[in-house]
């Protein structure tokens, strides 16, 4: 199962890569094609974490925010990492207020802020 899991982690970071500089390249926007990852399937938080970077480094805040959603849903905490590429995610696709709204659920659920998630959310600040 841990062999699936990493494939297909592996072919969805891989996936979103290529989205991500398709759009850049020929201007105009693309389908979300790795909507559906984890259909099905139960992901660990190293899995998920690996998913929303994956969906942050291809310009997906979207994506990203909605496996971060999905976490709580699996019955998961989410963590430090999480928080940090979703808040970056949504940075980088110019959405400084979900951004921010992030950084502040941090405390409600109980995790805490480190030099990384400050980072994320100031980066988030700069861009949005």
């Amino acid at each position: 199962m841990t062999t699936t899991i990493n494939f297909i982690i592996y072919h969805y970071h891989h996936l979103c890569r290529f989205h991500y500089r398709y759009h850049h390249h020929h201007h105009h926007h693309y389908h979300h094609y790795c909507h559906d990852l984890g259909e099905g399937v139960q992901l660990n938080m190293f899995a998920y974490n690996t998913v929303i970077r994956s969906c942050e480094k291809g310009g997906q805040w979207r994506q990203a925010l909605e496996f971060f959603g999905r976490i709580l849903g699996e019955g998961a905490q989410r963590d430090t990492i999480s928080y940090k590429f979703a808040i970056s995610a949504c940075g980088k696709g110019e959405q400084r207020q979900r951004a921010l709204e992030l950084f502040e659920r941090m405390l409600s659920e109980g995790v805490q802020r480190n030099t990384i998630t400050y980072n994320a959310a100031i980066s988030a600040c700069e861009k949005g």
